[in-house]
C-alpha cells in the first residue's frame, strides 16, 4: 500500500494523533495539513506497518522545532513581531474595563502628532519609520530595503524611544 492510501484510509486516526500530540492545540488542523502537505509532496518509502511512526515522527518535528517549516509558515508569521497569536484578547481586555475606568486619549499621543515628530527626524529614520508604518512588520521592511532585521529592529526601537522621550518632556511641560 502506497503512503498516500495509507493516509485515505487512515485519515481520522491521524487526526486524532495530532491532537494528541498537540493537547488539542487550536493550531492541531493546521499543523496536520503542513505534515500532509510535506508527505504526499514527497511520498516517503515506508516498510509496511511503519507508516504511523514515520508520520509521528515527521509531526513532532514540524510540532516541537523552531526551525521547521510548519513554524516558518504558521507560528512565524503568526507571531511576527510580536503579533497575538490571539488577537482577541485585547479587545476583550477593552471590554473588561470597569465603568470608572476609561479610556483617556490625552494619555497617548495623536497620529497627527506622531507624524510631525517624525518629520522632524533624519531622512534615514523618517523614511525607515514610514516604511515600517506601511509595510506593518519589521520583516517585510527589511526584504524591501535589504537592511538586515536586527538592525531594522534597532533602528524602530530607538525611534519609538525617541519619540516616547519627546511624548513625556512635552507633557511635563504641559502639566
Amino acid at each position: 500500500m502506497s503512503y498516500r492510501d495509507y493516509i485515505g484510509k487512515n485519515y481520522e486516526l491521524l487526526l486524532q494523533t495530532t491532537k494528541n500530540i498537540t493537547k488539542n492545540h487550536e493550531d492541531s488542523d493546521d499543523l496536520l495539513s503542513e505534515v500532509l502537505i510535506q508527505l504526499l509532496t514527497k511520498l516517503p518509502k515506508v516498510k509496511e506497518g511503519q507508516e504511523l511512526y514515520y508520520f509521528i515522527k515527521v509531526l513532532k518535528l514540524n510540532w516541537f522545532s523552531k526551525t521547521s517549516r510548519f513554524h516558518y509558515n504558521f507560528r512565524k508569521k503568526l507571531n511576527d513581531n510580536h503579533v497575538s497569536s490571539n488577537g482577541g484578547d485585547f479587545v476583550e481586555n477593552l471590554e473588561d474595563i470597569e465603568g470608572d475606568e476609561v479610556y483617556d486619549e490625552s494619555q497617548y499621543p495623536s497620529t497627527e502628532w506622531v507624524d510631525s515628530e517624525v518629520n522632524k527626524l533624519h531622512w534615514f529614520s523618517r523614511d525607515l519609520w514610514k516604511c515600517w508604518i506601511e509595510l506593518g512588520t519589521l520583516t517585510n521592511v527589511s526584504q524591501k530595503t535589504t537592511i538586515p532585521m536586527n538592525s531594522c529592529s534597532r533602528y524602530i526601537r530607538e525611534i519609538k524611544d525617541h519619540l516616547l522621550k519627546e511624548w513625556t518632556t512635552q507633557q511635563n511641560k504641559h502639566n
